[in-house]
């Protein structure tokens, strides 16, 4: 979790983007055309900059993504659940391939939130790292939707829809009290009148009447307009409606 002077380093990776900062800080934001680019860019950055750092890498929504683990009669540990979370992530997620999956804390019988990122793209990571001159540790590893949904809650904890634009998608999250009732990532989406109108149809879907949701995207081209939010990680390229 965020935790106030931490010296870490925010590293957003995503198949558009890459972008480092530290607290409110933007130390570098640039574009790339594919993941193994922004993974290159990162390592090239770290070897000229920090010679040792602790990292908190936050992936991109179409590298990271949400979905719901339906309560299922007969699971009754973590284990079992874990199970079944890796048995649907790839149909409810659209990614192929070996994953590597987290379920939310609940109440047993209960469906919950869940997000599932290719092993492949976690391997590639740590074989950069590994790859790169000096040492770093790698301190969490997470979507920088969940991140921007915890800024949000934190302040407005009835917000009963929250979308999160960054470089290569878009996240739609529904529910209330940090329960949700639906959760979807759209990708890929680099623009934002794509954004927009793929926007537009999930909140008519979710039956969520206008500006009833807190809209927030990444800015990778430049620093965010409007205020700089302590608190949030690279909250120098964060736009938000909140």
């Amino acid at each position: 979790m965020w935790s106030v002077g931490s010296k870490a380093l925010d590293v957003y990776l995503g198949t558009r983007a890459l972008v480092i900062g530290r607290g409110v800080e933007l130390l570098h934001s640039a574009g790339v055309t594919e993941f193994e680019e922004a993974l290159e860019a990162l390592k090239a950055w770290l070897e000229a900059f920090t010679p040792g750092q602790k990292l908190r890498v936050w992936l991109s929504g179409a590298l990271c993504r949400p979905f719901i683990v339906p309560a299922v009669d007969g699971v009754s540990t973590r284990d079992e659940l874990n199970r079944v979370a890796l048995a649907l992530a790839p149909q409810q997620t659209g990614l192929v391939g070996a994953c590597r999956v987290w379920v939310d804390v609940g109440p047993r019988g209960t469906p919950l939130a869940a997000v599932a990122v290719p092993q492949d793209v976690i391997d590639r990571l740590y074989a950069t790292l590994a790859a790169a001159k000096g040492r770093r540790v790698v301190v969490s590893i997470r979507p920088w939707w969940s991140e921007v949904l915890r800024h949000v809650l934190a302040q407005r904890p009835a917000t009963p829809a929250i979308s999160v634009q960054d470089c290569d998608s878009l996240t739609f999250l529904v529910g209330s009290g940090g329960r949700f009732e639906s959760v979807a990532t759209y990708s890929p989406i680099t623009d934002h009148e794509t954004a927009r109108s793929a926007l537009a149809r999930a909140l008519l879907s979710a039956d969520i009447g206008p500006g009833e949701e807190v809209r927030c995207r990444l800015e990778v081209q430049g620093v965010a307009r409007g205020q700089v939010r302590a608190g949030v990680a690279l909250a120098a390229v964060l736009e938000s409606t909140q």
